[in-house]
């Protein structure tokens, strides 16, 4: 009963707080789910605090902790008892009973009274002692949040530490997890209250620092700790905001979010790796909407650089007071990025000169304050340079434009102007790079702005308004020049530095069409203004605008061509219209010519530049002359006329010889016809007439030249393809014939007994044709002759009656033809002229007429250059005529012959002259009819036998190697026979005693010198080893007169080797042995040295 009326009294909240409860039970969710995060229980605010509004704290969370525990009686009062009687308890050394009950009834001092008292609540001390101790450990909560209530937070100011909170977790028998988490929900609780002002502090960084400290917390405890109250921050800001007043930076709970998002940075950064801190932040984050870093850096400079704007203002009140290592804690306290440090620094430090600039200009102490500032704000001094002239070089550029101004009229002080503008730069403090690059600017753009102006006016057309601003534009570019050159600079050289490189107007819009605009319309004003004369002054504007606006002098030639020409034009025809008599009256020529130079001087225009209009003026007086002679002719009267106004013109000679070949070549030509006749040969008298006719006509012996080549190619152009014709009839069928000309070519009549004869049934119309067309270009001088070079030949000489040999220099020559049967394009495919040439040897070579045949091998060059044929050509032609008639004529030999003789050889040669073809090409058809030769000889010798065959071998190779055929390179003789052949060729050599042949042998079968030792030896031994077979047997049978031939063949292969050599002399045993060298012994005609050597080998 007892028990009961406990239970009845303290209740389940006894032992089990609904805060601590609703603490372990934290749900995460996201701002998309927009669901409300777990959170603990608000206290409902006191009837005080609803008429006094304070601004809250985060400390504020430590009293609402405190208080939520003294709602619950009995963990208040546990936590309120002694600690010997809570420590006591929980060891089980007082009653659990005794202690409820002093607990629920305390008296001062007597533990007898207040356990006599609870003894009346019966029994159950075992499970009563176990809620005790759970309570006991809850109230460390309330202990804790009281602790830091009273005492605070800050452990310099005697506030809670890290080790005294670890005391009251170790008094209240706290376990260390539920004491972490006690303390994750002082630290969570703290933030969520910092959060409910929308007000963001620098000093709630260094608050959240030394709560942390306080606590004894882990980077990861923080972690979790503020991300639970950042879902705080989302269920009371955002879950029921609208996405507009969230996208205000205004809006309170906007203003909320981004102090949470401030906090959690610097909390972060100051504490955790990069890689934990970017993780924990963006876990903050994305609590939020926010997924990347960038937003996240967005919304922190949001809180973070009005903090440190208002510390750079206070910056330039308290300059004297501040260092460059405070505004650099400063920014780390903050987060103030690299980036934006810089623009903030650049920011402050232009709004100081801004200030010192008010008066116009800087003194000494303006410099020193500023020198002051760059230093604290760290600025490099090109940077603080710039920043300076960011406001200074607009000053300056204003008092270049008036100094300008004023320095336009010519009366003006320069001298002093000038000074002026050295005099404010030193007041702005401008260096003088600067301060050129500003004049550069300014001058710049007050000429731009000219040109500008003049632009506009010429694109109407406005001529006159276009020319005043060309005017102005000059002169103010002269006053430049001129004030500028006070600085000891001369004109040049100030044009170079204060005008710039680049060409007034290439940098606007002010294109290349309309600075030539400008200046067509400014010529044709001033010429319009001054009656067709351009004064010297006119024309230097002119020549200083050209150059200072870049104009293309090509263009400027156009320009006055276009402006200047129709004058000049107009002035060249009437002073050329009466030529003839020009060119009879030198008074006249001369008037003409002063009219010319008068014209030319008064509009600066020179003729070169006019090229077109005195080519019409001229052409028009061409016209005029062919109009006088209908056959195309001039009288010597008119060529003189022409000649005059070609000088008078001062035309470029390439320009009139053109007009003079369009005017007059087709008469020239006509002429040339004319000369021919119906021969086609020009009489050598006719030859001076045509020289005289191109001196009238004006023809340059080039175009002469061409035009003569021209008829010349239509007379031979019939002759070719005639010659064709006659080549194709003489070698082909009709129906190969309309095959290749595409038409029926009929039968051919007077040549059709003579197909197949290469040509010779026709032999005397083709060459007769050949020798046509040859004569036609040696009598009309067609062949171009010229040196080329120069040769070294050798001469004999007499001398005081002793003749001698000597060298010297002789020029050599080529023979071109201008006209030629390739250039005509008259043949078929590419062979064809080819094969004209080849019909022409073979008939030249066929020919039995030596008078004929001489002719033909005289004129074969020139027929083969008629055709467009090279030398080469030619000889490669020749060489393949020669390889035909060399491999015919050495099949001839073959039939009686085994080889060339001398007048086979005088009979080669004769070919090779007739066909011209090159000694190369002769050693090597020659090499190879040799070669045929050798063919046929192997087939002769291998039908011999015996030593017939070994004798005919050997002359074979020594012939073979004597005319320089290789038998095993050059006859595609097959291995095995060339090794047969070798090893007869050795054994010859031996058996005849001829030993020193073996080098021979090596070299007439190309083998190398161990290749040939290796085959000799291996040869020699197998003989060797026959002959001892051979020897043995007869020796046993009794044969000594046959043991004898074999002892001496033996003999011919030992003496071969040196004697310390094995030649497998060992099948013979002892007895044989003596019985060789016996049987050799009785032998009438043994010759001592070889008994010798026998005896030697055989021991």
């Amino acid at each position: 009963a007892a028990l009961a009326t406990f239970l009845a009294l303290s209740g389940a909240d006894a032992f089990s707080s609904p805060q601590h409860t609703a603490s372990r039970r934290l749900q995460s969710a996201g701002p998309s789910s927009r669901r409300p995060l777990a959170s603990p229980r608000r206290r409902r605010p006191s009837a005080l605090s609803m008429f006094v509004q304070e601004e809250p704290k985060g400390s504020d969370a430590f009293t609402q902790i405190f208080e939520e525990e003294n709602e619950t009686s009995l963990v208040s009062r546990v936590r309120n008892a002694p600690k010997n009687i809570r420590a006591a308890v929980s060891v089980g050394a007082i009653p659990t009973a005794a202690a409820v009950g002093f607990v629920l009834n305390p008296v001062a001092g007597s533990l007898a009274f207040g356990a006599l008292q609870a003894s009346a609540f019966g029994v159950g001390g075992a499970v009563l002692r176990s809620k005790f101790v759970d309570v006991q450990e809850r109230s460390a909560r309330g202990a804790l949040a009281g602790a830091l209530a009273e005492r605070g937070y800050d452990a310099a100011a005697g506030g809670v530490t890290a080790a005294e909170a670890e005391r009251i977790r170790s008094d209240y028998g706290c376990d260390g997890g539920d004491f972490d988490e006690y303390k994750s929900e002082v630290y969570r609780r703290f933030v969520a209250n910092m959060m409910k002002s929308a007000v963001a502090r620098t000093g709630d960084i260094a608050e959240l620092g030394k709560l942390k400290a306080a606590l004894g917390m882990s980077n990861v405890q923080v972690g979790q700790s503020i991300y639970d109250a950042g879902k705080s921050v989302y269920n009371e800001c955002c879950l029921w905001t609208s996405e507009k007043d969230l996208a205000d930076p205004e809006n309170s709970d906007r203003r909320k979010v981004d102090k949470m998002l401030f906090l959690s940075d610097r909390v972060f950064a100051k504490e955790e790796s990069e890689e934990a801190y970017r993780y924990e932040t963006l876990r903050v984050g994305k609590l939020f909407g926010l997924y990347d870093k960038f937003a996240m850096d967005d919304r922190v400079a949001a809180i973070a650089v009005p903090f440190y704007q208002r510390a750079l203002s206070s910056t330039r009140t308290k300059l004297d007071t501040v260092s460059a290592d405070m505004l650099q804690r400063a920014r780390g306290t903050i987060g103030i990025p690299d980036d934006t440090r810089d623009d903030l620094h650049q920011a402050t430090y232009l709004a100081e000169v801004e200030a010192l600039l008010a008066k116009g200009s800087f003194d000494a102490d303006d410099m020193d304050r500023l020198a002051q500032m760059q230093e604290v704000l760290e600025l490099e001094d090109f940077a603080a340079t710039r920043l300076r002239e960011q406001l200074t070089l607009p000053l300056f550029t204003h008092a270049i434009e008036t100094t300008v101004a004023d320095a336009t009229p010519p009366t003006s002080d320069r001298a002093g102007l000038y000074a002026s503008i050295i005099q404010r730069q030193g007041e702005l403090r401008i260096g003088d790079e600067s301060a050129t690059a500003a004049l550069v600017k300014t001058f710049r753009n007050i000429l731009e702005g000219i040109l500008v102006e003049a632009s506009g006016f010429v694109s109407v057309e406005n001529n006159a308004d276009a020319a005043t601003e060309v005017a102005t534009m000059i002169r103010t570019k002269r006053a430049v020049v001129s004030l500028m050159a006070k600085s000891g600079l001369d004109a040049a050289a100030v044009a170079a530095t204060y005008l710039g490189e680049k060409p007034i107007g290439s940098l606007i819009k002010v294109d290349q069409k309309h600075r030539t605009m400008i200046y067509s319309g400014y010529l044709a004003q001033t010429l319009l203004a001054n009656d067709n004369r351009l004064d010297d002054e006119s024309q230097q504007n002119l020549l200083e605008f050209e150059v200072l606006t870049g104009i293309d002098p090509a263009d400027t030639n156009t320009i006055y061509a276009d402006v200047c020409g129709p004058l000049l034009k107009n002035m060249l025809e009437e002073v050329s219209s009466d030529m003839i008599n020009l060119a009879k009256d030198p008074a006249a020529l001369a008037a003409a010519r002063d009219k010319i130079a008068d014209t030319v001087a008064n509009l600066h225009t020179p003729l070169s530049s006019i090229t077109e209009y005195k080519r019409n003026v001229y052409e028009a007086r061409l016209d005029f002359a062919n109009s006088m002679c209908p056959g195309g002719i001039l009288s010597a009267e008119l060529s003189d006329a022409l000649t005059t106004v070609k000088g008078l013109l001062d035309l470029d000679e390439r320009v009139t010889d053109a007009m003079h070949m369009a005017a007059f070549g087709d008469a020239y030509r006509k002429s040339v016809f004319e000369a021919m006749g119906s021969t086609g040969i020009i009489p050598q008298e006719y030859a001076g007439f045509l020289t005289k006719l191109r001196e009238r006509l004006m023809l340059t012996e080039k175009d002469a030249a061409d035009l003569f080549h021209s008829a010349i190619g239509t007379k031979v152009k019939p002759m070719v393809i005639k010659l064709l014709l006659e080549n194709d009839r003489a070698n082909m069928t009709p129906e190969q014939e309309s095959q290749k000309y595409g038409t029926d070519m009929g039968e051919d009549l007077i040549n059709a007994a003579n197909k197949g004869n290469l040509g010779m049934g026709v032999a005397n119309n083709f060459m007769g044709e050949c020798m046509n067309m040859v004569d036609f270009y040696t009598e009309n001088n067609i062949a171009v002759r010229k040196e080329v070079g120069t040769k070294t030949v050798e001469k004999k000489v007499t001398e005081g009656g002793e003749e001698k040999t000597v060298t010297e220099e002789v020029p050599v020559f080529e023979t071109t033809y201008p006209v030629n049967a390739f250039q005509l394009k008259v043949q078929k495919n590419e062979k064809d002229l080819e094969n004209l040439y080849r019909n022409y040897l073979a008939n030249s070579f066929m020919c039995e007429d030596k008078a004929q045949a001489a002719r033909y091998e005289k004129q074969k060059a020139a027929f083969g250059g008629i055709l467009g044929l090279s030398p080469n050509e030619m000889e490669r032609i020749g060489g393949s005529i020669g390889g035909i008639v060399y491999d015919n004529y050495v099949k001839q030999v073959t039939q009686t012959k085994s080889k060339l003789d001398q007048q086979d050889m005088m009979f080669l040669a004769n070919i090779k002259t007739k066909l011209g073809m090159s000694d190369k090409d002769c050693e090597v058809l020659l090499l190879e009819g040799q070669r045929k030769l050798a063919r046929n000889q192997i087939q002769t010798i291998m039908a011999l036998t015996g030593e017939n065959k070994a004798k005919a071998i050997r002359a074979f190779r020594e012939e073979c190697t004597a005319n320089g055929v290789d038998i095993v390179g050059d006859l595609n003789i097959e291995q095995p026979r060339v090794d047969m052949m070798m090893k007869m060729d050795v054994e010859y050599a031996i058996n005849n005693g001829d030993t020193d042949a073996m080098e021979d042998i090596q070299e007439g079968y190309a083998l190398t010198q161990e290749g040939f030792q290796e085959l000799l030896t291996g040869m020699v031994l197998a003989k060797v080893g026959k002959y001892i077979t051979s020897i043995q047997a007869d020796i046993r049978e009794g044969k000594e007169a046959n043991a004898l031939f074999y002892i001496r063949q033996l003999i011919k292969y030992i003496t071969m080797f040196d004697e310390d050599m094995d030649i497998g002399l060992e099948e013979l045993d002892a007895i044989e042995r003596k019985k060789v060298i016996a049987i050799y012994r009785a032998a009438s005609d043994a010759v001592p040295a070889e008994l010798e050597a026998l005896t030697a080998t055989l021991g």
